[in-house]
């Protein structure tokens, strides 16, 4: 490895069909000089076989880690463990990157050796044959309205007080980051409790630590694949998710009031779907449970008739015996 690789991190789980696609994109990079490092978490098919392929063409620029199934923040940080480049990459196994992915971001990177993270934009294929060009027009258009350095040739520095942006809105998908190799040996990582936004925890503890920049160019393709866990789970993402609000809620007290704000109405809002999903599968006790942790973070009257309305439903619900015989109340 030279002193200007950049290493690129593919967890990858049972995605044997998708993962040339993947690999290919690494391989036809216009930036040359790259270390790809593949990390197999528990997968059962023919994964390493094709790894295999490569590095027999590629030999130790293609590196192969394997481990027992953790998951995909475990599998990344096995990655960045193993990483030699200068700089750190991070692809999945059904996306892609564009050809000019990591020239970009490391011309930005040169330009801006301060930064600790350089993001892009990215475009998208959806499950129903849609296609969007621009992630950034479809979700994250407040982004361009930030105050930024505007360096030319799409490259922006991000203002002071980008954390307070990104603590209210997720705007950079795992592919799109590349970061620096020191900022990860300062110790951040993927929050292993996270299966679900873990990447928008990973991103901030960068941003809250080193300045940013970024490509406003498509430079990654993400593939939305059926059955997906982000697809397929409303209530898994939801429950993740609030997960992930509680923890900027903690770990970021020194944000804006409206930042803090921002955080505590997208608690709500989801606490309410977990609390409104539960009540209509007569589960009354987690519905309670959920409309209390809403009123919580903001104690007005409809917080309040929504606990009242799911205690008064689970008291009244009559008691009834399990085939085991044990004796339940709502």
């Amino acid at each position: 490895m030279s002193n200007r690789t950049v290493s690129v991190i593919l967890p990858t789980f049972n995605r044997a069909a998708l993962l040339p696609r993947a690999v290919d994109s690494v391989v036809a990079q216009t930036y040359r000089d790259w270390q790809l490092i593949v990390v197999d978490d528990g997968s059962t098919d023919e994964t390493a076989d094709i790894v295999a392929r490569y590095q027999a063409e590629w030999r130790d620029r293609v590196v192969f880690l394997s481990q027992a199934r953790a998951g995909a923040s475990a599998a990344r940080n096995a990655g960045i463990d193993r990483a030699c480049g200068r700089w750190i990459a991070f692809l999945d196994s059904d996306d892609e990157f564009l050809p000019q992915k990591l020239q970009r971001q490391v011309a930005l990177f040169d330009r801006r050796p301060d930064l600790g993270l350089v993001f892009s934009d990215m475009s998208l294929s959806k499950v129903d044959g849609s296609w969007h060009r621009s992630a950034f027009e479809t979700y994250a258009r407040t982004l361009r309205d930030l105050p930024t350095e505007d360096l030319g040739d799409d490259q922006r520095v991000c203002g002071p007080h980008f954390v307070d942006h990104l603590v209210r809105c997720y705007c950079i998908p795992t592919i799109t980051g590349m970061i620096r190799n020191d900022v990860a040996r300062d110790g951040v990582r993927f929050p292993l409790e996270q299966s679900y936004s873990e990447e928008w925890l990973f991103f901030l503890d960068v941003a809250r630590q080193y300045r940013c920049g970024f490509i406003d160019e498509p430079l990654s393709v993400q593939h939305c694949q059926p059955g997906s866990v982000s697809l397929s789970s409303t209530s898994h993402n939801l429950i993740q998710q609030c997960r992930a609000l509680r923890t900027i809620r903690r770990r970021f007290p020194d944000v804006s009031k409206q930042a803090r704000r921002a955080v505590c109405d997208q608690l709500v809002q989801c606490c309410r779907q977990l609390g409104f999903d539960a009540y209509k599968q007569n589960r009354y006790r987690d519905a309670r449970r959920h409309f209390t942790e809403a009123w919580k973070y903001r104690p007005n009257m409809r917080n309040t008739g929504y606990v009242a309305r799911s205690l008064w439903r689970q008291l009244r619900r009559p008691a009834q015996k399990t085939r085991a015989g044990e004796v339940t109340q709502g």
